[in-house]
C-alpha cells in the first residue's frame, strides 16, 4: 500500500489522471482501444521522464482504473453541489479536475490526505482554467469532502472503511475494478 504525503508526487499523479480523464471525457467514444492508447501514451510519458516508477506508477493506473470505472457515482458525488447554470458552463478542464478530485476524496483518502487533494486541485484549477474557476473548484470539493470523508471517524479509517461509504447503488466502488 502506497501513501502520498508529498504535494510534488501527488501534483505528477494528478496531472496523469487528469490528462487521461480529460482524454476519455473529450473524445466521448468509450472504446476501451483508444483508452488503453492513451493511458500507455501517459504512463509511457511518465516512465520516460521519470516522473513515476514502480509502485507509483502502479497507484497512478489505479486510480485511473477506479476513476473511469465509478465514473456515474463519482458525477453524482459532486455534481448535486452545482446548479444547473454552473454544470453547463463548467469547462471540460474544471469538470475533469472535479471528477478527478472526487475519485481520490471517494476512494483514496486513506492513500491520499484529502486537504492535499482539495489545495492541488485548485492549483491545477489556477493554472489551467478561468480565472476564478478554483473558487468554483474549490466549494465543490469542500462540500464533497464534508459529506463523505468527515463523517468517517479515525478509527473506520484505519479499519478501511471509509471506501465503503453509503451510495446512491448500494454498491462497494472498490469492487468494481
Amino acid at each position: 500500500m502506497i501513501t502520498i504525503t508529498s504535494t510534488h508526487i501527488l501534483r505528477q499523479v494528478f496531472g496523469l489522471v487528469m490528462n487521461y480523464m480529460y482524454q476519455y471525457e473529450i473524445t466521448k467514444k468509450r472504446n476501451t482501444d483508444l483508452y488503453a492508447f492513451y493511458k500507455g501514451l501517459y504512463m509511457n510519458f511518465a516512465r520516460k521522464r521519470n516522473f513515476l516508477s514502480g509502485e507509483l506508477l502502479e497507484f497512478t493506473q489505479d486510480i485511473i482504473n477506479h476513476t473511469k470505472n465509478n465514473l456515474e457515482f463519482i458525477d453524482g458525488a459532486f455534481s448535486k453541489y452545482m446548479n444547473k447554470v454552473a454544470s453547463k458552463k463548467t469547462s471540460i478542464v474544471d469538470y475533469t479536475i472535479l471528477r478527478v478530485g472526487t475519485s481520490l476524496l471517494l476512494f483514496f483518502a486513506k492513500e491520499i490526505n484529502p486537504v492535499m487533494v482539495i489545495n492541488t486541485s485548485v492549483e491545477l484549477s489556477k493554472k489551467y482554467s478561468g480565472e476564478n474557476s478554483y473558487k468554483f473548484v474549490n466549494a465543490v470539493l469542500d462540500k464533497v469532502y464534508k459529506e463523505h470523508c468527515l463523517q468517517f471517524s479515525d478509527k473506520e479509517k484505519d479499519k478501511g472503511t471509509i471506501n465503503q461509504h453509503p451510495n446512491p447503488n448500494n454498491i462497494n466502488p472498490i469492487a468494481n475494478t
